[in-house]
């Protein structure tokens, strides 16, 4: 996504304004009409690394007959003039009505939505009908035991049978032409709208897979004829299926179960694809292929690695340590205290270890100043006065606040001390910590925390060895600010955990621009902004570039027309009229797109912005507990987020 303006034609001054007092008169924020932004077409595909062959979980759908036509009706299904919610009973009430009405509807198929709409591959008799559908539901009694089916034979003379009466109003809605789709599948604009015409092929593809994926019961004569054995999937399904799983050994399987009964089946085992068969599909022309399509890919060459001394490490299938390593800027850790929640820690052993483990990374770490053990009898408390209780004695040990403090959490990193203790160091006393487990410390588990250490205290671990060329491509002739931003959602069913946006460099983002009543904005891009001129001794950037993760493809507008418009409104609220450019990348890790490689590597993990920015929304994501929510009414407003303390909001502390 590009945002017009050349860097070579920005304004030529270098001074960047802290505040702006005519922002105000100069400047429109409301009412006026921002310009729009959109998203600029990909102007060719990369060249660089290996090609490989990939199979993609993408069947290629054919039109054969464009000029056919898709008609859409709503449904509307009541019982005691009261709606019917929910897909099962409605698609239930459905079939029921077509195996009885069939003949009403011109022996016409359709697919249903299982909410209110169906379409149809032809036009029914009428533009209205309506019903009345009985469904006979089984029932079974309180005397059944947890478990049994309805149809039993041990339970069957305690199962009954209720009837309900629905009414049913089928009324047209539209025509949708087949080409919108056709359209639409090249990518081009459609004359309905282009999500209409995905839905029409969505619901009736969906509703020929839920219909084809259907799991047979076994019978009684199954394997072994009532003897256990012991026999490998492989042998089953070559022996008892005739299948001979190959490709199986190293690609996903399918799951056709559901998220808490998944039931994977072998890639060879699935061919009962009968798209072609729907009569829906037949009476448009459209045709789906049976198999997955064939794409090229790329594998680039590994990056290289800046270690200290110099040295250079060279990742192995995406994977590296710091065994017989130094960091490149290890940083000297003094004035640090140990704390300990945990009745299973050795702080002496502890920090001995620490600091001999620092010792072969290049760290100078200096003994703690305090080993600071939690009273026995406070660990009843909940987790918030434990941690009260515990700065207490910090503040009695202590003349004045450590550097650094090394948390040991009672049993496991999952502990609900860990969200108020990082609250209180990070929002109220500005002090970086870093939090452990007691239960598994060795040599690489240490490694790995002084990984976090080094960081939090600004030190550098590794760089790219790119980092140590005199030009690095894009970035080097050009002054480029960079940004990651994540959002963290509340966990299911915490409708009051509010959704928390967060960038690497500072803090949560309550708003990217957030003016005030004195006319200042209070927005985090005013705070990157300004600090991006004063690290970068006096100069303004004239590009952004914007890594974002967490959105869908139906939000990319969302991005374009409000994200990117407060970014733009903070640029000109510290007085720049003149727009720098804009380029937003989206990483889509949700998305249903699968690609199958045999002996393929692990997933490639997102660009560091982005995983920095989804660490510290996960991390800010602690700070939102039941007990800071609980004095606020399900109504009421969410109470605001606080902010890092200005010792530690230029930290990494979300490491």
């Amino acid at each position: 996504m590009d945002k017009g303006g050349s860097p070579d034609k920005a304004e030529a001054n270098p001074i960047l304004p802290v505040t702006s007092p005519n922002a105000a008169s100069t400047v429109e924020f409301e009412g006026s009409n921002p310009p729009k932004f959109s998203i600029i077409n990909r102007s060719g595909t990369g060249t660089s690394g290996k090609r490989v062959a990939l199979l993609a979980n993408h069947f290629k759908a054919n039109i054969n007959v464009p000029d056919a036509v898709f008609y859409q009706y709503n449904v509307t299904i009541l019982q005691d003039n009261k709606k019917v919610e929910g897909k099962g009973i409605s698609r239930k009430i459905i079939d029921r009505l077509y195996r009885t009405y069939h003949s009403e509807l011109a022996n016409r198929s359709f697919a249903y939505d299982g909410e209110g709409i169906l379409y149809t591959g032809g036009q029914l008799p009428q533009n209205r009908f309506e019903f009345t559908v009985v469904l006979e539901e089984s029932f079974v009694g309180r005397g059944s035991g947890d478990g049994e089916s309805p149809g039993s034979p041990i339970k069957r003379s305690r199962q009954s049978f209720q009837s309900k009466t629905f009414s049913v109003e089928i009324s047209y809605a539209a025509s949708i032409p087949l080409k919108s789709i056709a359209l639409v599948l090249r990518g081009a604009a459609a004359e309905h709208d282009s999500f209409d015409p995905l839905r029409v092929l969505a619901v009736v593809l969906r509703q020929e897979a839920a219909n084809s994926f259907q799991m047979k019961p076994r019978n009684s004569n199954g394997v072994g004829d009532g003897q256990t054995i012991e026999i490998t999937v492989s042998e089953y399904f070559s022996q008892h299926l005739g299948i001979e799983l190959e490709s199986s050994l190293y690609l996903p399987c399918l799951d056709v179960g559901k998220s808490k009964r998944p039931i994977y089946l072998p890639m060879e085992a699935v061919k009962n694809c009968r798209y072609n068969e729907d009569p829906v599909l037949v009476d448009c022309g459209i045709s789906i292929a049976k198999h997955m399509t064939k794409v090229e890919g790329r594998v680039l060459e590994t990056p290289k690695l800046k270690v200290g001394n110099n040295n250079e490490c060279i990742p192995q299938n995406g994977r590296w340590n710091f065994n017989q390593k130094t960091f490149i800027r290890p940083i000297k850790v003094d004035r640090w205290v140990i704390v300990n929640f945990s009745a299973r820690c050795d702080t002496s052993r502890l920090s001995r270890d620490l600091i001999d483990c620092g010792r072969t990374k290049g760290m100078q770490i200096e003994c703690p100043v305090a080993l600071i053990e939690e009273d026995p009898q406070q660990r009843r408390e909940g987790p918030v006065a434990r941690v009260e209780k515990m700065f207490e004695l910090i503040r009695m040990k202590l003349s004045r606040p450590p550097k650094f403090i090394l948390c040991a959490l009672p049993e496991r990193k999952i502990s609900d001390i860990y969200g108020p203790w990082k609250k209180k160091c990070l929002t109220e006393f500005g002090i970086v910590t870093q939090c452990i487990s007691p239960l598994k410390i060795n040599d690489q588990y240490l490694t790995n925390v002084l990984l976090k250490i080094n960081s939090k205290l600004g030190g550098i671990n590794s760089l790219l060895a790119i980092e140590h060329a005199s030009c690095i491509p894009k970035i080097t002739d050009t002054p480029t600010m960079i940004l990651g931003m994540d959002v963290s959602h509340g966990s299911p069913g915490r409708s009051d955990m509010p959704s928390i946006s967060a960038s690497p460099k500072l803090e949560i983002i309550d708003a990217l621009y957030k003016p005030l009543a004195n006319g200042e904005d209070d927005g985090i891009m005013r705070e990157l902004l300004l600090d991006f001129y004063e690290s970068s001794k006096g100069r303004k950037p004239t590009q952004i570039i914007v890594f974002r993760d967490g959105v869908s493809e139906t939000q990319f507008n969302q991005v374009l027309d409000i994200e990117l418009q407060q970014i733009v409104k903070a640029y000109n609220h510290l007085g720049e009229t003149s727009v720098p450019k804009f380029t937003v990348i989206v990483a889509q890790k949700n998305h249903h797109t699968k690609l199958f490689q045999a002996n393929a590597s692990e997933n490639v993990s997102p660009v560091a912005p982005i995983y920095y920015a989804h660490l510290a929304a996960r991390q800010m994501g602690q700070f939102v507990k039941f007990e800071d929510l609980s004095e606020t009414s399900s109504g009421g407003p969410i109470p605001e987020l606080p902010r890092l303390h200005e010792e530690v909001e230029s930290s990494m502390f979300f490491c």
